[in-house]
């Protein structure tokens, strides 16, 4: 039992695969339950690299990650081994990097189109929250193909939140009411 208690690929798999579980599934609570505990036992021994790849499983499970942040951290562990293939490397940097460059194109955009509806000016009790709603975005649709998708959710959030503003802020019961049955219908 002492090695299977050991194998730190195999009890993060294992804890990874425990966070699939829906409610009830006693086997994969009790997986989750014999993989944590082990896991914080020989985080201690581990090297550095492998200590933080444990660490953040603990804290979240690889698949409730955003996946551009998790190939930074992947990026950032793979280059403390020098035994690593640099072109490798450099290929994940590159990649990281023009994606990245698209990230911020888009939100050049993003900020000029939110500067010409003039919100801050015209509705200045609305929250401004265009960043936010476009990581949440990005997060959804991180590949760069899918940059429509990240254009349309951006926007139509951005809007949705000025309009949340304006009917918990701005309106009174008598437009409020009206609006309500405006979209209801």
């Amino acid at each position: 039992m002492g090695s299977l208690c050991e194998d730190v690929e195999g009890l993060l798999r294992l804890n990874e695969a425990s966070f699939m579980a829906i409610q009830g599934e006693k086997i994969l609570e009790e997986a989750k339950a014999f993989s944590s505990e082990n896991l914080k036992n020989v985080i201690a021994k581990l090297e550095k690299v492998e200590a933080k790849q444990v660490q953040r499983s603990l804290e979240v499970p690889l698949y409730w990650r955003m996946e551009r942040i998790e190939a930074r951290n992947f990026i950032d562990s793979y280059a403390m081994d020098d035994s690593n293939s640099s072109v490798l490397l450099e290929l994940a940097k590159l990649d990281y990097n023009l994606i990245q460059s698209v990230y911020q194109q888009e939100l050049k955009q993003f900020a000029e189109w939110w500067r010409e509806l003039d919100f801050k000016e015209k509705l200045s009790f609305s929250r401004d929250r265009l960043m936010e709603i476009y990581f949440w975005a990005t997060g959804l649709s991180f590949e760069p193909q899918y940059a429509k998708c990240r254009i349309c959710s951006t926007k139509y959030a951005c809007l949705a939140t000025v309009v949340d503003d304006i009917y918990d802020i701005y309106g009174s019961l008598e437009e409020l009411e009206c609006f309500t049955k405006a979209v209801i219908r």
